[in-house]
């Protein structure tokens, strides 16, 4: 293992919170009545496939190298960028706004997201001067 610094910690915690999070806690809206889902349900499909993604990615960070972990890093800014988007730009979420998923849901993700592309930029920093 290689040494592990406080992004990696960092990236791993936010993904999976981002991961299992979209998931459990701050999941779109229920199923309805008769069964079927409301179109705000794919969104969160994406979401957790993303946050997925993001967990795989980090998790890899603790048996890299700093070069390597500069080259996620830098991929976690669009990553980052296109999950924001999902939940109502990407995917439609329902027609009311007082729905769970535009005041729960969408929030979480657009920080969550937020907060990877900020820790990205700290992160891509650092590596860049440690390489200098």
């Amino acid at each position: 293992m290689k040494k592990v610094s406080f992004a990696d910690i960092a990236f791993l915690v936010l993904s999976l919170i981002l991961c299992l999070g979209s998931h459990f806690a701050f999941h779109a809206c229920p199923a309805k009545s008769d069964g079927s889902w409301m179109v705000c349900h794919w969104a969160e499909r994406v979401v957790t496939a993303l946050g997925a993604v993001f967990v795989i990615l980090s998790a890899s960070r603790f048996f890299l190298e700093s070069k390597t972990k500069l080259g996620i890093s830098i991929s976690f800014l669009p990553l980052a960028l296109v999950t924001a988007l999902v939940p109502g730009v990407i995917v439609n979420l329902c027609m009311m706004k007082e729905m769970h998923c535009h005041t729960v849901m969408r929030p979480a993700v657009v920080v969550l997201s937020i907060l990877l592309a900020a820790l990205s930029v700290v992160d891509i920093l650092v590596l860049l001067k440690k390489k200098q």
